[in-house]
């Protein structure tokens, strides 16, 4: 059952129980200006009625509010290209970069980008090192 489903089932549900515990008490509770006989339980059917259209009021708001869907993550594209010649070197990472023992764990930079394009050459001994996120030292 949907939660849409179950909130409007409640919601229906506790006014049927409001209409009989509203009925039920004043059945039980000693109201002299009540008529007597059928005209009594008339009159207390109507009261329970609109004690219990209140209860659906309530819990029919209720049942109608929704929760906002979370928003669509968006795609994640990645674009990496590296050219080293002679001794050189390309290090590149497109999310988060945490050093040896520097004790990051994956995930506590947040997200990583969601589009990270990294262009390197590298000649002779150069080293280059790209970082699509954050670096953490």
């Amino acid at each position: 059952m949907s939660s849409a489903a179950t909130r409007w089932t409640i919601a229906v549900l506790g006014s049927v129980v409001a209409f009989g515990a509203l009925l039920g008490v004043g059945r039980l509770a000693d109201f002299g200006w009540l008529p007597d006989g059928e005209a009594g339980w008339g009159v207390l059917s109507a009261l329970a009625a609109v004690g219990a259209a209140g209860v659906l009021a309530a819990l029919g708001w209720w049942a109608s509010q929704t929760t906002p869907s979370p928003a669509p993550t968006p795609a994640r594209t990645v674009d990496q290209r590296a050219e080293a010649t002679d001794r050189a070197q390309v290090e590149q990472v497109a999310g988060h970069r945490f050093a040896p023992g520097a004790g990051g764990a994956a995930g506590t930079g947040g997200a990583p980008p969601t589009s990270v394009q990294q262009n390197a050459t590298a000649g002779g001994d150069a080293r280059i090192v790209q970082t699509g996120g954050d670096q953490y030292q």
